[in-house]
């Protein structure tokens, strides 16, 4: 929004004041603020003086001596201010159709010509149903078009052709095209005559040939189909087309104009000239496709340092905002490298929900280059290298930092052996405590790594860009690329609860302290600041409808000290508020807890009726969870819950559904923040922040600047939405200042190694200590960031054991802590590094090698090989000397899924495992809900996991379970702990277990 509603932006943009003709910068400001806060309230009207002055500046931007009279900054915010006006009065459907296309159009050419390039697809998207075709087609309403032919649209048929060709949607254009070439061919031999040109009719029919030609460029890259396209809109404008087509005119001028500047951007110009072609048409030809690139993409493909086409490029970090298409350019530095260097690609994303998105995206894009993609394998397989076996042929894997660990752990000497470009997706998550130091140390390992990859980061929230920059390579700093640039523009508020005073209610109750009851009706206030040049709007919903009350015992009138539990929570006020603004588009709202993410999706789901589009999902949920189980209640009305103690499938229906519009929101934790490219019109925030008092007494961790910017940026799509609403709930009073929270500045964004913060600070105090006093050493210190240093100080010192480095611990000093912490604190991490470096020089090689490939603390490795020596020595206990072979030797027998667990259980695997400090929140169950008196229950793990394995449902584990729990109760603990305890807990530790295991059991059958 600060794009247009910018006192500069306008100045420039309108030029010299001229009262009687134009309204002043201020005035403009102030009236489309207007337009924009009545959106929300779903007013769509439209002041006439706003609308003439965007034709004016339109006008004025596209006369042929335009570029003679006014800079390109002028003209380029000239078009910004009218598309967004245009693009504003599209709201209003009651305007005729011929009027909304040339609206469309002059807002596409808008968009396109300042550099706004996505909002063009946007538009379309939106006006595409107005476009004539046989139908059924991708764009809504298409098919329901009646049987026409193109004599009863041929004076809206240039709009139409010149408005799909700017959406750049290549499946519905060339089904439009092609049937807009057999009408007229049809109409051609109606008139017998061999083609149009020269009559009424020809104008339209030479628009659309030359849009057909433009996309065919775009699309393939042959150059002679451009020229064809330019002597097709030439002839219009000559009048050799043929004359009376005013709107062919305008469309060929602009077209004509833009043509140049769409084929400088396209993936055929930008491409380096020896990259096969294959990789062109691997974006043109699959879904989405890219026919032309973004103003930040094409800034950063055509740099001439630290461009990432070329595989000189060692590092990159590309910092930009999010929806500037950050993760289209990591699959282009991906598939370019794929056709150019040999070697396979590591792609790494903390979150699993950005990597089901880009292996979404990859896979169409790769079969083009007829290339493969790993598969979609666990963290923590039971057995085995990740990267072995069926992803042999892989040319490009999508990981976590876990499992790209994990492989490293096991294999040092051949997990990076043939890869040459490592991928890091939202890289600030650095920052973040144990699972941000995980990548920091992977990071650091690569860089050290003996044969180093290619190493690209990518991040929408980095304050450090160059300190970072600097990490990666201190003689280079073009190794940053930055750039402001965003796609849809985002219109700001905040929401707090207003308590109605004047509608207060008194009556006595059955207390001699407090014998009246005080109830105060709630309504939610919406505080919007469309622009900083623009005054803050004030709106409430509706006073004969209150969200809730305020509920106080009182002694006299005077006594407001005493609210009363039966008061409304402000989730449930928010949540209502929050389904006003549904009817808008999609939307998703961010919460601090699994908990209250369920109960925020109850409590919108209240305020709504049945959602036919999402009932297909709700049955395929109910038939996988039970009917009972909460989400499902809440999908039949159109919004689920998505947090991570839900299944992997049902977290990908859920995000599937979203996409294709069944679903009206989804009510997330940070689970959907960070990346993923979900199509919402609207984000409302309700998490706490991370200074909130609330979230610092009750321990659940605020969202900081960072994950606040992230979770900002889900707001409005890029290339589905031209602007995206974002809404922060404050349960407090808010002030004008509070609206610069969605703007953090660089110090609040400082991507800063887990190891500076105050809890490493105080984990290592503790660990000096604990070392102090005890003989174990290093093996004493469990569960904190320090016992993560002294883990991954191991696995460094026998990762470059296996590749005979002789600098042992230089991927600890190449760690971003290093360059961060001041000299003292330095020194004490590396004398907790040297403490390490003593013990591992002490154990043997074989146990070393051994705790190192766990992933656990030392002291939970020696553990989980203790339990494994006993589970090694029982196996060959019952195994009869006298029958084994020499055979038996080189392929050994391996016990049955059911004999394994027998095994685990008869020597208390399980319970050992429960009693790991990693165990966390795994394995556990209450009576209840509510955490007031609430009693732990036994659930035997061993045979949950026989019932689990052997297929029962979930509805039948729950009742198995927690047969006198509440059903709704029972079905939502099975979920959580089957997602908690078997997808990620057992996955790692009984795997790490059985590896162990099967070492000591190879060992012993050693000759």
């Amino acid at each position: 929004m600060e794009r247009t509603l910018n006192l500069t932006t306008l100045r420039e943009a309108l030029g010299p004041p001229q009262p009687d003709a134009l309204p002043s910068p201020e005035e403009l400001i102030r009236l489309i603020a207007d337009i924009e806060v009545g959106a929300i309230m779903n007013r769509f009207a439209i002041d006439d003086t706003v609308l003439s002055t965007a034709w004016y500046l339109h006008g004025v931007c596209a006369l042929s001596e335009a570029a003679e009279l006014y800079t390109p900054a002028r003209r380029q915010r000239a078009f910004a201010v009218s598309a967004h006006i245009f693009d504003l009065a599209l709201a209003d459907t009651e305007r005729p159709p011929g009027e909304l296309l040339s609206l469309a159009f002059a807002a596409q050419i808008g968009y396109r010509r300042a550099g706004q390039d996505p909002n063009a697809t946007a538009v379309f998207r939106r006006i595409g149903h107005l476009c004539h075709g046989p139908g059924p087609l991708g764009t809504p309403g298409l098919q329901d078009a009646p049987p026409v032919t193109v004599r009863d649209f041929i004076e809206t048929l240039a709009l139409e052709a010149g408005v799909a060709f700017l959406g750049l949607q290549t499946t519905t254009l060339r089904i439009l095209v092609r049937y807009w070439q057999d009408q007229l061919s049809g109409l051609a031999d109606d008139l017998q005559e061999p083609d149009l040109r020269g009559t009424l009719f020809g104008p339209a029919q030479a628009i659309v040939n030359a849009v057909a030609a433009m996309a065919n460029y775009l699309t393939y890259g042959a150059r002679n189909r451009l020229a064809r396209a330019q002597e097709y809109l030439a002839s219009v404008l000559a009048g050799d087309a043929g004359l009376g087509d005013l709107n062919a005119r305008w469309i060929a001028a602009h077209l004509l104009d833009l043509i140049d500047e769409l084929a400088e951007g396209s993936l055929h110009t930008l491409l380096p000239p020896d990259t096969p072609r294959a990789v062109a048409q691997a974006f043109t030809l699959t879904s989405p496709p890219v026919l032309t690139l973004w103003p930040p993409q094409r800034e950063l493909l055509t740099r001439p340092t630290a461009n990432p086409l070329v595989p000189a490029t060692n590092r990159l970090l590309v910092s930009v905002p999010t929806s500037a298409g950050k993760s289209l350019v990591s699959q282009l530095i991906m598939c370019t490298h794929l056709a150019t260097v040999p070697g396979r690609v590591i792609y790494v994303s903390p979150l699993r929900s950005l990597s089901r998105e880009m292996r979404r995206s990859l896979r169409d894009r790769l079969r083009v280059l007829d290339r493969e993609l790993g598969a979609d394998t666990p963290d923590f397989p039971l057995w085995g290298n990740p990267f072995t076996g069926e992803d042999d042929e892989a040319d490009i894997d999508v990981v976590t930092p876990e499992r790209l660990m994990h492989a490293l752990r096991h294999d040092p000497e051949n997990a990076l052996s043939d890869v040459t470009l490592i991928v890091i997706d939202e890289a600030h998550h650095i920052t973040q405590d144990q699972r941000g130091f995980l990548l920091e140390g992977l990071l650091a390992f690569c860089q050290t790594h003996p044969s180093a990859p290619r190493l690209v980061l990518l991040s929408a929230a980095v304050g450090n860009g160059a300190a970072l920059a600097h990490w990666l390579d201190s003689n280079k700093p073009e190794v940053l690329f930055t750039s402001a640039w965003r796609g849809p523009r985002r219109l700001h508020g905040l929401l707090t609860t207003n308590a109605l005073w004047d509608q207060k209610t008194t009556v006595p109750r059955r207390s001699k302290a407090r014998p009246w009851t005080t109830r105060v009706p709630m309504s939610v206030r919406i505080s919007i600041r469309p622009a900083q040049a623009a005054r803050i709007a004030e709106l409430t919903t509706s006073h004969d409808e209150p969200l809730g009350e305020l509920v106080f015992g009182q002694r006299d009138s005077r006594d407001w000290s005493n609210k009363l539990s039966t008061s409304t929570p402000a989730y449930k006020m928010f949540a209502g508020a929050a389904t006003y603004l549904l009817p808008a588009g999609p939307m998703l709202v961010v919460t601090s807890t699994h908990q209250l993410a369920q109960n925020t999706a109850r409590a919108m789901a209240d305020h709504l009726p049945e959602h036919e589009p999402a009932q297909t999902l709700a049955e395929q949920l109910s038939a996988q969870l039970g009917e009972e189980h909460p989400l499902i209640a809440c999908t039949r009305r159109g919004i689920a819950f998505h947090h991570a103690a839900l299944p992997t499938d049902v977290l990908e229906a859920i995000e599937d559904a979203l996409r294709n519009d069944r679903l009206l929101g989804v009510v997330s934790t940070t689970t959907l923040t960070d990346g993923v490219n979900l199509p919402v019109r609207t984000v409302v925030i309700t998490a706490t922040l991370s200074d909130d008092q609330r979230a610092q007494a009750t321990g659940v961790p605020g969202l900081d600047a960072a994950k606040l910017l992230n979770a900002v940026g889900r707001a409005g799509r890029a290339g589905r939405e031209s602007e995206g609403w974002i809404l922060l709930a404050l349960n407090r009073k808010i002030d004008a200042s509070d609206h610069d929270l969605f703007t953090p500045a660089d110090e609040e964004l400082q991507v800063m190694s887990a190891l500076t913060r105050e809890q490493a600070l105080r984990d290592l105090a503790e660990a000096e200590e604990l070392i102090a006093q005890s003989a174990d050493d290093v093996m004493a210190v469990t569960q904190s960031l320090a016992s993560d240093f002294i883990s991954y100080v191991w696995f460094v010192l026998d990762a470059n054991e296996h590749l005979a480095s002789d600098q042992p611990l230089l991927a600890v000093d190449r760690l971003l802590a290093m360059q961060q912490l001041p000299e003292e604190v330095k020194a004490r991490w590396q004398h907790l590094a040297q403490q390490t470096q003593l013990r591992y020089s002490t154990t043997s090689p074989h146990t070393r090698r051994r705790w190192t490939t766990t992933g656990t603390s030392l002291r939970s490795a020696r553990t989980l090989d203790h339990i494994a020596l006993n589970l090694a020595e029982r196996v060959l206990q019952e195994i009869d000397p006298d029958s084994v072979s020499a055979w038996d030797i080189i392929e050994p027998d391996v016990l049955t899924l059911a004999e394994t667990l027998q095994l685990l259980d008869d020597e208390r695997a399980f319970d050992l495992l429960l009693q790991l400090p990693e165990r966390r929140q795994a394995w556990t169950f209450y009576d209840r809900r509510a955490n007031r008196n609430r009693v732990r229950l036994d659930v035997k793990l061993q045979e949950a996991m026989q019932s689990w394995i052997n297929g029962t449902t979930i509805p039948a584990l729950a009742r198995q379970w927690l047969p006198d729990a509440p059903v709704d109760w029972a079905l939502e603990q099975a979920v959580a702990n089957i997602s908690k305890t078997f997808e990620h807990y057992l996955s790692w530790t009984l795997g790490a277990l059985i590896h162990l295991t099967n070492d000591h059991l190879n060992a012993a059958a050693a000759p």
